[in-house]
């Protein structure tokens, strides 16, 4: 990854970072956790004094492969390590999307986090309280 133009927080006041902050990216393999991008961006907004925003926990578009051959169980517990994974190591974190896009492109894995449900959106409510 480059580093980030000497003006950026001259003319930026947040931080995303996108691809680098996705779990499919991150969790290529599952149990191996590849945070060094992300460790760079994240503690690049913190020098500067500037909001780090995660994009994001659960989105149907980018996630490991390897989640779709475990059981519902296994799925959702996945998901929490995830989760819980990110909060320990960027507690500093300001923002995050914690779903992204559930009406055009909700995960595979949508039912290991309650599916429909008794709301239609049982599996968001999930993602929402899900981690500690």
């Amino acid at each position: 990854m480059n580093g980030a133009d000497s003006n950026f927080a001259t003319y930026w006041n947040q931080v995303t970072p996108e691809n680098y902050g996705k779990w499919g990216l991150v969790e290529a393999t599952q149990g191996v956790f590849t945070w060094t991008n992300l460790d760079y961006i994240y503690n690049y907004a913190n020098t500067q004094g500037i909001p780090f925003k995660e994009h994001n926990f659960v989105w149907g578009q980018q996630q490991p492969a390897w989640i779709t051959g475990l059981s519902t169980t296994a799925q959702s517990a996945a998901v929490a390590q995830w989760i819980d994974a990110y909060g320990a190591r960027y507690p500093a974190t300001q923002y995050i999307d914690v779903v992204n896009e559930p009406l055009q492109a909700p995960p595979p894995y949508a039912a290991a986090l309650g599916g429909s449900g008794t709301t239609g959106w049982d599996w968001v409510i999930w993602s929402y309280q899900a981690g500690t």
